[in-house]
């Protein structure tokens, strides 16, 4: 079932009317699907009809990544130079199969200063075979003259109804279930998904029950366990959205929560609670990054 139905309309409607653009800055909160709409808005650029169909030999050959003109640099560390050399490269030969090249490069906010002026200058002349999609969390953490020369579409939360839907369309899963993952997740596509396949909202609950309840010598044992899974992100995302219903219960918006086992939580006051957000917010910004994942979870681990 397709996702974030009115920005891939858009999506159509424009090519429709005389093309795509030559670039696209997706920009959205963790979770929300951003690389998804990359991958569809690759699709609507050689779809047989013209709408991603998801079942012509071109779309198939995006979601199967066969397509010899679909270049992606997978998710991880920062954006060097060498790779954007590459894609430059790449881009500067004809399309194989179909009559346009395309390249996605998820957080761009990532990228290298030395590779970001580099990319600045394919953007700036961009050839007409091109579509360049970037996805990042928010578009304040890309570079201006990037962000400038860019189609910005911002996700939006998927609302509740909706996703249940979708992940009852994609998924055999029970109503109840359906509904308190669609309603934890935050309207975010790709958490709810992780959430059905990975069953970690409840574990991710837990673990951070036993950090609360531990001593400051467990916790820094829970630190390094947590830094060692590949699933960082996914808990990082649980978290939040429990500390986000403890400050819902806090200021009386009983009706807005997700989840009501929550009375394992220290009496924090609002402004605490704000404070743990925050700062959950920007571990989650380095996590992945250049720094020790170790170092930036016992900095926000410590103080909760």
């Amino acid at each position: 079932m397709i996702t974030h139905k009115k920005d891939l309309e858009n999506i159509i409607n424009a090519k429709k009317q005389g093309g795509l653009n030559h670039a696209y800055l997706i920009s959205g909160s963790e979770g929300m699907g951003k690389l998804d709409f990359a991958f569809m808005i690759a699709k609507v650029s050689i779809c047989e009809s013209g709408h991603a169909c998801g079942s012509c030999e071109a779309c198939q050959s995006i979601q199967k990544m066969s397509n010899p003109d679909l270049h992606y640099i997978k998710e991880g560390g920062s954006i060097k130079i060498e790779q954007i050399r590459d894609l430059k490269k790449i881009l500067e030969l004809k399309p194989y199969g179909y009559d346009k090249k395309i390249v996605i490069i998820p957080n761009i906010e990532r990228i290298t200063t030395e590779a970001a002026n580099s990319l600045l200058k394919t953007l700036e002349e961009p050839s007409g075979s091109a579509i360049i999609i970037l996805t990042a969390e928010s578009a304040m953490n890309v570079l201006p003259t990037i962000k400038s020369r860019c189609q910005e579409i911002k996700l939006s939360p998927i609302d509740v109804k909706s996703l249940q839907e979708i992940l009852e369309n994609e998924y055999d899963i029970l109503p109840e279930e359906v509904e308190n993952i669609a309603r934890l997740s935050g309207g975010k596509i790709r958490m709810a998904r992780e959430m059905v396949e990975n069953k970690t909202h409840e574990e991710s609950l837990l673990f951070l029950k036993e950090i609360i309840e531990t001593s400051f010598a467990g916790r820094f044992k829970k630190v390094q366990e947590l830094a060692e899974r590949e699933d960082i992100m996914t808990v990082l995302n649980q978290w939040e959205v429990s500390f986000r219903d403890l400050l819902l219960l806090k200021t009386g918006n009983n009706d807005l929560v997700s989840r009501r086992d929550l009375t394992f939580f220290p009496k924090y006051k609002v402004e605490e609670i704000v404070n743990i957000l925050d700062n959950l917010k920007k571990t989650k910004e380095y996590v992945g990054g250049k720094l020790n994942n170790k170092l930036i979870l016992e900095s926000f681990v410590l103080n909760i």
